[in-house]
């Protein structure tokens, strides 16, 4: 019995949401002032402007399994509204053995008209469980078929001769999606909480898109916000637990101007060291803090000479 009639040649969509897609929101949806109307246009202006196709997108190829016999194949997302998809009749016909192309393309949702400055559209919808590419087939014994006929059997409720032959995963990936997250999990009431298991796999996908340039650069303003399970995930991704910033500031020494004994010992645990001619400060702000925590912890942190003379 067959279980599928096509075959996608990916199993997962990784959009690398980048600086440019922040820039190209910010120039179709600019902030308004409070109180500010929104300016006239027609409702077709309007929708042409929600689904104008944004900067991440991502292309997936389908192939027809069967030898003998063609196929439609129809493809559908779990958020219709935030994703297009391109042909815009998400259909096609394929012939025995052949493929298609198709591509996906993230509409940031416009400012909400009440004055909304739009800065969380212009950041990526990080859910879980992720967004789905649905990919759905069935047979076309005659060869022949209209496209409107097919498009209402596959909108339709479930039948038997629809194939559901793959459900494929979106995750945003890269910096300004890991900063996302950094935002969200620091507002927390306590962000040094246990990860939930919803951030924490939202938090290695983002990952998966970063280098360790931009992991190190992340950790620092994860210490700066004194948020130890951030830091512990940034450190366990390959984040340098030693990368300092233009002024010289260490992880470790923003972790102790934070007061956040936790993410000191997060740093000193995955081999952070203190540099006695760039952060001899460091010592004196835990005890500006009157916090004996602090530093007890710093104090046990080896110096870059001592890892020398190892």
């Amino acid at each position: 019995e067959m279980d599928r009639l096509v075959s996608v040649d990916t199993k997962e969509l990784l959009f690398h949401y980048t600086q440019q897609c922040q820039d190209r929101h910010s120039r179709r949806h600019p902030s308004r002032k409070l109180g500010a109307k929104p300016s006239d246009s027609s409702p077709a202006q309007q929708r042409r402007r929600r689904r104008s196709p944004g900067c991440c997108s991502g292309d997936l190829r389908v192939t027809n399994l069967m030898h003998t016999m063609p196929i439609a194949v129809h493809l559908s997302t779990t958020r219709p509204s935030s994703f297009h998809i391109s042909p815009s009749s998400a259909l096609a016909v394929l012939h025995p053995l052949s493929s298609c192309s198709f591509s996906l393309h993230y509409l940031a949702p416009s400012p909400s008209p009440d004055g909304d400055d739009g800065a969380s559209s212009s950041s990526p919808p990080l859910v879980s469980p992720p967004d789905t590419v649905l990919v759905r087939s069935a047979l076309l014994p005659t060869g022949k078929a209209d496209a409107a006929h097919l498009l209402q059997l596959f909108s339709g409720p479930p039948v038997p001769q629809i194939f559901t032959d793959a459900r494929i995963p979106i995750s945003f990936v890269g910096p300004i999606a890991l900063l996302s997250l950094l935002r969200l999990s620091s507002r927390s009431p306590s962000s040094s909480a246990p990860l939930t298991l919803d951030t924490a796999f939202l938090l290695s996908k983002a990952a998966s898109g970063c280098s360790p340039s931009d992991l190190s650069s992340i950790l620092l303003q994860a210490a700066d916000a004194g948020n130890p399970r951030f830091v512990s995930a940034l450190l366990d991704a390959g984040a340098e637990p030693n990368h300092r910033d233009g002024a010289g500031r260490s992880a470790l020494s923003l972790a102790v101007a934070a007061g956040s004994v936790e993410t000191v010992e997060a740093l000193l645990d995955s081999g952070a060291l203190v540099d006695t001619a760039l952060d001899r400060l460091v010592v004196h702000e835990a005890a500006a803090e009157n916090r004996v925590d602090l530093m007890e912890a710093v104090g046990c942190a080896r110096t870059e000479e001592e890892e020398e003379e190892r």
